[in-house]
């Protein structure tokens, strides 16, 4: 039986600030590995904190735990940066990836004038790689206890996006 285990997580301030992005990962786990115990044994490889180079994970969490400040995004760029190269995919750029993940929602907030330069961001490309022998590490352990990463799934609601969904509901 394939089991199925989707994280969901979402940043942003939606109707006040935006965008709001919602995102969700879908893994296949086998069938006696419970999620509790999953986020057990993945602990030493991944983290639910802030990356810093030289640390011996790969931060996966919960965002709020791994983004603290500015000076933390990357932290949250390198999990995503992992998990696609698994997938065959690389990004240069944070529109790259919004367009991959959601091309409607992107079209819809690149054309807001205050989100363009920013999805823009030059640092992706510049972004620090993770050393291989972290890389090599988290891949062994996935494949160890025979966890499947399938893919992302993601929406990014900008304010008035955001208010037309709740004016329906």
């Amino acid at each position: 039986m394939t089991r199925f285990l989707i994280g969901i997580d979402e940043a942003g301030y939606g109707p006040k600030l935006g965008p709001l992005v919602i995102g969700a990962s879908v893994w296949i786990l086998p069938a006696e590995l419970s999620a509790d115990r999953l986020m057990e044994l993945l602990a030493p490889e991944f983290q639910s904190k802030p990356w810093q180079p030289g640390a011996p994970f790969l931060p996966l969490g919960d965002s709020k735990s791994i983004y603290q400040d500015k000076k933390h995004l990357g932290s949250l760029r390198l999990a995503i940066q992992f998990l696609l190269e698994r997938s065959g995919h690389c990004f240069s750029s944070a529109s790259e990836l919004i367009h991959y993940l959601n091309s409607a929602d992107a079209i819809r907030v690149e054309k807001k004038p205050w989100y363009g330069p920013s999805l823009d961001d030059s640092s992706w490309s510049d972004m620090s790689t993770i050393a291989d022998t972290q890389r090599q590490a988290a891949e062994e352990k996935l494949a160890s206890l025979g966890v499947e990463f399938r893919g992302f799934l993601c929406r990014i609601l900008d304010e008035e996006e955001f208010n037309d969904i709740v004016a329906i509901a």
